[in-house]
């Protein structure tokens, strides 16, 4: 009643002063004698005796309401006066700006309508001015329902039945006026609720009233849920449950009268938070596609013992789980909508994952970070990929393919022996069960997924992961692995098969003792790599027992590295990625060739001296001389080249001054290794590059292909000072290997070379001084001169070679001396009369040698040197003017050599004009240069034609060689020739005709 007279006090403030006092002064008449009835008469006629004008807006709204006279007083036929009070009191009140508001008139015209019934009135009576204020506050600012009064009243009428029942249903509450406030609010803000029909707005209303009045929630959130519950109104009305509460498939969740602790807290934001996940797909929220309710039903269901009892770990944990669980649902809606026996997919789920929470360590289950960023992996990688969870995948233990490889993962991280602290323990199971169920599961989603996780979680594997986790090495691991089971398929789940690689793997590497850190993971990669192709390969060891080819190779490869790295030397320290390189490089050796680990060598298997051999002489290289590893490993695959093309490399020869036996391989080795850094060397600069060429050829082509003292002797003469090779540079192979193919086929003719002295270093050392002198300007002649020397050699030295107990000699040696000794020394006109080309030597040395090879005595009394001394002085003192042609020189030195054996003469001297002296050769020379060098330039260049010059020579020295060894003879036949060459130059004869001539002239002459 109270608030009645506030709202008639509000109205006589708008009466004059005079009035305002007799209003008041009957407020102060009122006393506890009056009765309701009577304070309501005198009140009405005072209003009555004071009516004022009002607007003609106003009026016009008023005489839309039943006139005075159908609103009676309480006493008597006037029951109904307090409404028409209220609504006269308010329309009084031309300032209140709501009574302007075509929405607020409208609702304030439904509402006098709706409670001048009798029976409404008397139900809210005690409420009717709150929902009044609440009411008209809530039109200011609403204008939807202006142009649509029919469906506004409609709803309004809802409205106030609705909240008048629960009032009846629920008395005392306080939750009324506030859903009342936030309904019509709400209500009037959605525009197509006008279409919804009243079944559906009654249900929508229970519903959201059900959620007020049952489940805490803060304003912003029941102004979310029932606005959700608006956008959904066109559910079907349900079925009502025994105690008349709405059965909303959104609501079967929450179950009254079980609001207990943490329940009543947690659960209008687990309502909300299901809202807000699902109002992005308004179906999810319906009867016909319940994925939301659903899933709020397995989340709660699964969760409903913690939450009843107050044991949730944390309210906000549980909430945050809920929007990821809630996520992958709407993102993957079958693991709601499917199932069988009434269970959904996603409370198997939620069950595996309990069981994996529980394997977490105790200090690792509080951490609530972990715990979601594990359950977002673990769902994801499920719903993805239902074939590792369903139940029709085999599982161990009821414990699917995927909760084995995330239990695989937890104890690698958090069960093992590692020195990691828990942060990093908690860094690599993050990295471990991303790469697990987004890469290998997914990928792999079977056994053989799980079989990879064991292989890369293995600590037989040697990854320790003190280092984190290397996601490069678990990708090649997998590779490797794969690479295995694809050609060995029935290995997936014969554990026991691919762990006796790992633990072999292991068991080598103990053995060796290498101390290199992190080589295990990367050893048994390679080994898992490798016996794809290679695991049935075994070999029979020396006690008796099989193993697999791979593993003993490993075994033996690690042994002789370990003997390198603990050894004095060194020469050269790897580096664990070099190491690795290294074995790979030597395990293809052995696939290749199996017997180096059946073949015993000295009590150990062969790899073992193939890899000491190169370590055991290389550590001679002085210290200064670092050998780097990439040439390292070419020395060795050199090495291992030559040995498998030629395995007696392997042979155990005496050779040289070495007290012992040695390998042809390890001898090889020493001579070049000696050669390149003699004793008592001083450091220079770095000769690593010269070695690794030098090896090349000697290794891979010369002993590789005479795996014997052959093929060392030839080393050892090509290394040699004697043969004067620039090896600054490398090996020329094709000069080289001329040289290797003569000195083999005087070896093949006399074995002797090699067996005896004087062998052929001594031969090339006996051959150096005149090389030497031949190679003062053509510095690379004195490889071809020594092919020369024993091609000739080859068959002949019975011949050629002479030895007694203290010395040897070689005619060729002799004659080649006697030839540099002429060709070289000092003349009028200086050294080297003539300019012979590289060419032109070897030419006149073949010469030469062609000659002692037919007449041995020529090396007798410097023979060949008089001969060509007498030549080249004749020359020398002729070659002022004009170059001597080279070709001339060559007919001399072939013409004369023989003809001076036969004419001892011509090595002495001659008289001729004014008593003049000179050697026979020498002036049979200069006269035939001075006819020559007397033709004018054309004639000159006519007549030194190849032909022509040849024909002269013959014709010139035929001539003398039949008459006595005189001045008067040597110009006989200097005037015949002199004769002809003029008619030739001159064109009176042509070349034919010419060279027709000195033929029939010669053919005469001899006959």
């Amino acid at each position: 009643m109270i608030s009645y007279i506030n709202l008639f006090l509000e109205w006589g403030k708008t009466l004059p002063i005079s009035k305002q006092n007799e209003l008041i002064a009957l407020f102060k008449a009122v006393n506890n004698a009056i009765s309701q009835e009577e304070f309501e008469n005198r009140l009405l006629a005072f209003r009555s005796a004071n009516q004022v004008t009002l607007t003609e807006n106003v009026s016009t709204f008023l005489s839309d309401l039943h006139p005075l006279a159908n609103y009676p007083s309480f006493s008597g036929n006037h029951k109904y006066i307090v409404p028409n009070l209220i609504g006269h009191s308010l329309a009084a009140l031309n300032k209140l700006p709501t009574l302007f508001n075509p929405n607020s008139q409208l609702f304030l015209k439904e509402f006098l309508r709706y409670f001048l019934i009798q029976e409404n009135f008397t139900k809210g009576k005690d409420i009717l001015a709150d929902l009044l204020n609440v009411g008209l506050i809530s039109h200011e600012d609403t204008d939807t329902f202006q142009q649509d009064s029919a469906h506004y009243s409609k709803l309004m009428e809802q409205l106030f039945t609705f909240i008048l029942l629960k009032k009846e249903e629920f008395p005392g509450e306080s939750t009324h006026l506030l859903f009342y406030k936030e309904a019509v609010t709400t209500t009037l803000g959605l525009s197509f609720f006008r279409y919804v029909d009243e079944a559906s707005i009654y249900l929508t209303l229970e519903r959201v009233y059900f959620v007020y009045q049952h489940i805490p929630m803060e304003a912003k959130d029941r102004m979310f849920v029932f606005n959700v519950f608006l956008r959904i109104a066109f559910e079907s009305a349900g079925n009502q449950q025994n105690n008349q509460l709405p059965d909303s498939p959104l609501l079967s969740w929450y179950k009254k009268g079980e609001n207990k602790g943490i329940q009543d807290v947690i659960a209008g934001r687990f309502l909300t938070l299901s809202l807000e996940k699902g109002i992005v797909n308004i179906a999810y929220l319906t009867e016909k596609f319940p994925v939301i309710s659903a899933a709020m039903h397995a989340i709660w269901q699964f969760n409903e013992k913690s939450i009843l009892s107050n044991a949730l770990e944390s309210k906000e944990l549980f909430l945050e789980n809920a929007g990821k669980i809630l996520d992958v649902i709407i993102k993957f809606p079958y693991l709601v909508t499917s199932g069988t026996q009434n269970t959904a997919p996603i409370y198997q789920l939620l069950q595996g994952f309990d069981i994996i929470k529980d394997s977490l360590p105790d200090a690792i289950k509080s951490n609530h970070v972990l715990q979601r960023f594990l359950l977002d992996k673990y769902l994801q990688c499920a719903a993805e990929n239902p074939t590792l969870w369903e139940s029709n995948v085999e599982s161990i233990g009821n414990k699917s393919i995927l909760d084995r490889g995330v239990l695989l993962v937890i104890s690698a991280a958090f069960h093992r022996q590692n020195e990691m602290s828990e942060g990093k323990n908690i860094a690599l199971f993050r990295s471990l069960i991303s790469f697990t169920l987004e890469e290998i599961l997914q990928t792999y989603p079977s056994e053989l997924g799980l079989t990879f996780i064991k292989i890369i979680v293995s600590p037989d594997t040697g990854f320790g992961f003190r280092y984190g986790f290397d996601r490069q090495w678990a990708d090649q691991m997998v590779e490797a692995a794969l690479a295995l089971f694809s050609q060995h398929p029935h290995l997936i789940a014969a554990e026991n098969t691919w762990d006796d690689l790992f633990s072999g793997v292991s068991d080598a590497l103990k053995e060796s003792k290498i101390q290199q850190l992190n080589l295990l993971p990367e050893l048994t990669r390679m080994i898992l790599e490798k016996s794809a192709l290679q695991l049935n390969l075994r070999v029979s060891l020396e006690n008796g027992k099989e193993e697999y080819l791979l593993i003993a190779g490993l075994r033996e490869i690690l042994a002789a590295l370990s003997a390198n790295e603990t050894s004095n030397s060194k020469h050269p320290q790897l580096t664990p990625g070099q190491l690795l390189s290294f074995v790979e490089l030597l395990l293809d050796a052995v696939i290749k060739n199996p017997n180096w680990l059946t073949t015993s060598f000295e009590g150990n298997p062969m790899i073992r001296e193939v890899l000491a051999i190169p370590f055991r002489t290389l550590s001679k290289i002085p210290a200064d001389q670092r050998l780097g590893y990439d040439l390292l490993t070419q020395v060795i695959e050199s090495e291992l080249e030559a040995i498998e093309r030629s395995p007696h490399l392997m042979d155990r020869i005496q050779y040289g001054e070495s007290p012992s036996e040695k390998t042809v391989l390890e001898h090889a080795f020493n001579l070049v290794i000696a050669w390149l850094f003699p004793p008592g060397e001083r450091a220079g600069l770095h000769k690593t590059k010269q070695l690794m060429d030098v090896i090349a050829y000697a290794i891979e082509d010369l002993v590789s292909e005479n795996p014997n003292t052959t093929g060392l002797a030839i080393l050892e003469l090509i290394l040699s000072d004697a043969v004067g090779l620039d090896l600054s540079n490398g090996i020329i192979e094709d000069q080289t290997d001329e040289l290797v193919e003569a000195v083999l086929l005087a070896i093949a003719t006399q074995p002797e070379l090699i067996q005896e002295a004087p062998g052929l270093r001594e031969i090339a050392q006996e051959s150096a001084g005149a090389i030497h002198l031949l190679s003062i300007d053509h510095p690379e002649i004195g490889l071809e001169i020594l092919r020369n020397l024993f091609e000739e050699s080859a068959g002949r030295l019975t011949i050629l070679l002479e030895v007694n107990d203290t010395q040897f000699r070689h005619l060729l040696i002799e004659a080649l001396q006697q030839f540099a000794t002429a060709i070289s020394m000092e003349r009028k006109n200086g050294r080297y009369t003539i300019k012979l080309s590289e060419d032109q030597i070897l030419d006149l040395v073949q010469i030469i040698f062609e000659g002692v090879v037919e007449h041995p005595e020529w090396v007798e009394d410097e023979y060949i040197h008089q001969v060509l001394d007498a030549i080249l002085q004749a020359v020398d003192a002729k070659s002022g003017g004009r170059r001597i042609p080279y070709l001339l020189v060559s007919l001399l030195f072939q013409a004369l050599l023989p003809m001076a054996q036969e004419r001892s003469e011509l090595l002495e001297k001659i008289e001729f004009g004014e008593k003049r002296e000179a050697i026979a050769i020498s002036y049979v020379v200069e006269r035939l240069l001075n006819l020559l060098l007397g033709l004018d330039l054309k004639d000159w260049r006519k007549v030194t034609q190849d032909e022509a010059i040849e024909a002269i020579v013959h014709f010139y020295l035929n001539l003398i060689n039949q008459w006595d060894m005189s001045a008067a003879s040597i110009e006989a036949a200097m005037t015949h020739l002199k004769q002809l060459v003029r008619q030739f130059a001159t064109g009176t004869l042509s070349q034919d005709e010419f060279l027709d001539l000195l033929s029939e002239e010669d053919d005469d002459d001899e006959e």
